[in-house]
């Protein structure tokens, strides 16, 4: 995979669409959450759905302009996969669901 530094133009690109930009944030946050979520040995198909709504909640939010400090991109996706499982938990009752 390519390096891309995480910057302004980067978020730019990403707002507008760039196929390679999109590419790119999607092949690389998939592989760091993936990773991050099967340590906590959720089942797969809950792991593919806590991904999903990672990107969807984080694209809106950076589409909208809440988020603009791309240094921080990394530790920003993280912060929203942390809430979307913290609710993913809290939606059954404190067990992983099956």
């Amino acid at each position: 995979m390519n390096w891309y530094p995480f910057n302004q133009d980067y978020l730019l690109r990403l707002r507008e669409g760039d196929p390679e930009t999109t590419t790119h944030f999607f092949a690389y946050f998939t592989q760091l959450l993936s990773r991050k979520l099967r340590s906590r040995k959720l089942p797969e198909k809950a792991i593919d759905d806590l991904i999903q709504k990672t990107f969807l909640r984080a694209l809106i939010r950076i589409n909208a302009g809440k988020f603009n400090d791309a240094a921080r991109l990394g530790a920003y996706i993280n912060g929203i996969c942390n809430e979307i499982t913290i609710e993913y938990y809290r939606g059954s009752n404190g067990r992983a669901k099956n």
